[in-house]
């Protein structure tokens, strides 16, 4: 009987991996869309699987990292709000579960002015060159991110953690921004 039940909780296991598998290749196709419905489908399923199966945490993250990159890589500096694909898909990744936190998200270069992620958790992120003017990162958790190069211009920083954060040649930024957020001695301020 104990054979009987260790069988069926592995039928039940790589059923469910299949399953994952499944779910994590429609996400993927859902995201390539044209249609914004279908798009906001993929990041909605994404998430899903951070909490539902874990072993696709990473390769999660990854895709829709690389949906932010390809989404944004053409935006003009007179947009002035993100496409709400990929709002929706920044709010996710600035929500993703604790246990991914310690691999940096790569956002390096994207544009993404007038974001709004506040409380994100944005630990050891590479956002070097990234455009975040205009963004709202109240009490967001930078530490330890690198933001050499990021336009910083009229983001709202206020209550942020900066601690062990790199904002060498951050542009834009000046020192009202900068007085309400949280650095220590490890912190690399721009120059001001």
């Amino acid at each position: 009987m104990k054979a009987l039940n260790f069988e069926l909780q592995n039928l039940q296991t790589r059923a469910g991996a299949h399953s994952a598998a499944r779910r994590f290749e429609h996400a993927a196709h859902l995201l390539a869309s044209a249609q914004l419905e279908e798009r906001l489908a993929g990041v909605s399923l994404s998430s899903a699987l951070w909490n539902e199966d874990l072993s696709f945490g990473e390769a999660v993250e990854e895709m829709l990292s690389a949906f932010v990159r390809r989404r944004t890589q053409h935006r003009t500096i007179d947009e002035s709000r993100l496409p709400t694909d990929v709002a929706v898909a920044l709010s996710a990744l600035g929500r993703r579960p604790v246990l991914f936190q310690s691999r940096p998200l790569d956002l390096s270069n994207v544009r993404l002015a007038g974001v709004e992620w506040p409380f994100a958790r944005l630990n050891g992120a590479h956002l070097n060159g990234a455009d975040l003017r205009g963004a709202l990162l109240v009490n967001a958790d930078l530490s330890g991110a690198w933001l050499r190069g990021a336009n910083l211009n009229l983001a709202n920083l206020d209550g942020a953690n900066l601690c062990g954060a790199d904002l060498r040649g951050a542009r834009g930024c000046d020192a009202s921004q900068l007085r309400g957020a949280i650095g220590d001695n490890k912190t690399l301020w721009p120059v001001l």
